[in-house]
């Protein structure tokens, strides 16, 4: 039994820190499983007609790979799977369509999210030690339900939590009962003799539900989020620049004065619909909009999005003499029996002490904005280059990415962004490729890779670094990690301090030894052999182009759908916006950067080229030190 709540406690873990650690590298969320290859097929077919031969290309080797390493597939879903691979490079385009909406049907029923799970709960309950073939499937299972989950509309900072959610007991807070476990008991079916809710009698069914669970039980739960059917609910904001004494409806978004009327009925949360309740007059307008609801998090960008599209028309036909706009740090939730099912914390204060609290410190960056002087070239108005010009209009599409709200408008702008860097009078494409065929997104495609190829080589090792950092300055669970290793690996520097990375891995493999996460165990052995072994690093390296490559792919996919108008699910979409602003940001800086006086751009674009083929010349002939860190 001590095994099986090892292996529970480290699921919660791990879970949590494949979210956490999204973005990263070495041991973040890999977006991408059988089902959204499948969706991303059809959409392929029915919006390009299945033209672009680099999709084609990237869909048949991941239909390869879940066909022969994916265990649902290969359990229930081999010969669907095994018919598509064998015509997907013919010009059967109308069977390719039909035969992935057949398998859709099966992704849809939930058929890979189940056995998945069913998976997981099978190695968590077995009573064996926890080892490393494991960790690799639990990591590989984990992936693939948190993928699922987010098809299903999840915010990742929702689905962050629901492992440790289902694992949940009771708690209370005075007389109120608390648990964090999906219970799906409906307290509007429990009432007094008055007609009002008895919390008394709903809170003794959540506690007697609860007090039987096993271990199944709690892992089947999962399940709950996968199947939850939506509910109609209000979310209900305050707008800043709309006032009046009035209710009006526009587009399904109903704008009204606070004093006038409430959606909510239970006496309990009254007050809390007042979003400006610290202010005792002059107060905006509010605004509640029905929508098809999950959870909070998950829920939001959508009812964000319907007030928009109001706002919008409002802007296109009244002339607004103050700033018009919706105030999300603050709003409730209210379900169509008028009871409170969720308001934002701390909604007495007013935001500007939040914004306040968030703004940009030059305090804590004063040495960097000194550092930008070198930049100066930027701002000078004597200066005719067209090369700053495009640096510039790059500068100007990445603020405005930054400050969009939508997800595709981001993804547009930072990608405009991009496109600037790379609008070179020379044709540049036939130095570069030996195909002379090749387009203007291949050259972007590899000059992204070529950028970012130094910055995963010095980082490789500094996520091991700030986990040890982190552990050692964890003042509420104290490490056992020696005192001569926390100073020999600079893991508790004073303030100032300069960190070589080279220090913290030569102790590294002491530090192993007090680590008992197999998964990071794991991780350390990779590092260590990343620093040791030239052959695995030249993998890793050479694996990191490839999948920079991929990234850029289906970044320019998504670019085109959006352009296009397409129809295709967006659920993926904003985590490829991440990807894309990292990208963007990597690229922008270099060039910024690598500017010298009278530079072309298709100077700083071989630059970046050269650079990469001489580091992996040089890193042939042993020649390179992967802790120097390039611009």
């Amino acid at each position: 039994m001590e095994n099986i709540e090892i292996k529970i406690k480290f699921w919660n873990e791990l879970w949590e820190d494949l979210i956490h650690n999204f973005l990263k590298k070495s041991y973040g969320l890999t977006l991408y499983s059988p089902h959204i290859l499948i969706e991303d097929i059809i959409v392929e077919i029915e919006e390009n007609q299945f033209r672009n031969k680099e999709n084609r290309k990237y869909f048949y080797s991941r239909l390869s790979e879940f066909l022969e390493n994916d265990i649902v597939i290969k359990k229930h879903l081999k010969s669907e799977f095994t018919l598509l691979r064998k015509d997907f490079n013919s010009d059967k385009t109308n069977y390719i369509l039909a035969l992935s909406k057949k398998i859709n049907e099966s992704f849809k029923k939930g058929i890979y999210f189940q056995k998945t799970l069913a998976l997981t709960e099978k190695i968590l309950l077995e009573d064996s030690d926890l080892d490393i073939d494991f960790v690799n499937q639990i990591n590989y299972y984990s992936q693939s339900l948190i993928v699922e989950l987010i098809r299903k509309s999840y915010a990742l900072e929702d689905i962050k939590k629901f492992v440790e959610n289902i694992f949940d007991n009771i708690h209370y807070h005075g007389d109120s009962l608390i648990t964090d476990y999906p219970h799906n008991v409906d307290y509007a079916k429990y009432k007094n003799k008055d007609e009002k809710i008895d919390f008394k009698k709903a809170e003794e069914v959540i506690k007697n539900i609860i007090d039987k669970l096993s271990t199944s039980d709690r892992i089947k739960r999962l399940s709950y989020y996968y199947n939850k059917k939506t509910e109609k609910v209000k979310y209900i904001f305050f707008i800043k620049g709309i006032k009046g004494d009035i209710e009006k409806t526009i587009f399904d978004v109903n704008f009204y004065n606070i004093n006038i009327k409430r959606y909510t009925e239970d006496d309990r949360s009254f007050d809390s619909e007042d979003l400006q309740k610290d202010l005792k007059k002059d107060k905006y307008l509010q605004a509640a909009v029905e929508i098809d609801y999950l959870l909070p998090k998950s829920s939001l960008k959508l009812a964000k999005s319907k007030i928009e599209n109001a706002l919008d028309i409002l802007a296109c036909y009244f002339n607004f003499k103050t700033d018009v706009s919706l105030n999300e740090s603050k709003y409730v939730i209210v379900n169509k029996d008028g009871r409170m099912l969720f308001s934002t914390s701390g909604g007495e204060k007013d935001d500007r002490f939040m914004n306040y609290h968030d703004a940009l410190n030059f305090n804590e960056i004063e040495n960097h904005i000194d550092n930008l002087k070198e930049f100066s070239f930027l701002w000078n108005s004597k200066l005719n280059s067209e090369t700053v010009s495009k640096i510039k209009n790059a500068l100007h599409w990445y603020r405005k990415g930054e400050q969009s709200t939508k997800e595709a408008d981001k993804m547009l702008n930072y990608w405009i962004a991009i496109e600037n860097l790379f609008n070179s009078k020379e044709d540049i494409k036939k130095d570069i490729f030996k195909d002379t065929n090749r387009s203007k997104f291949n050259l972007i495609q590899e000059i992204i890779a070529d950028e970012q190829i130094f910055k995963f080589v010095y980082d490789y090792g500094w996520e091991l670094y700030h986990y040890f950092s982190n552990k050692v300055g964890n003042h509420f669970n104290k490490s056992d990690i020696p005192e001569k290793l926390i100073k020999l690996g600079q893991l508790n520097p004073e303030l100032g301090t300069s960190i070589y990375l080279e220090k913290f891995i030569k102790v590294l493999p002491e530090l192993r030894d007090y680590e008992k996460n197999l998964f990071i165990l794991d991780k350390i052995d990779s590092v260590i052999k990343f620093y040791s072994d030239s052959s695995f690093t030249k993998s890793e390296i050479l694996n990191h182009i490839e999948q920079v490559k991929t990234d850029v792919l289906m970044i320019y996919r998504f670019r085109n759908l959006i352009v296009h108008n397409a129809h295709f699910d967006n659920t993926i979409l904003p985590y490829f916006v991440w990807k894309t602003r990292s990208y963007c940001g990597g690229i922008l800086r270099k060039f910024i950067n690598s500017y010298k006086e009278n530079s072309k751009l298709s100077d700083i674009i071989f630059e970046i080229y050269i650079e990469k083929e001489k580091f992996l010349l040089d890193f042939e002939k042993g020649n390179i030190d992967l802790f120097e860190k390039k611009n």
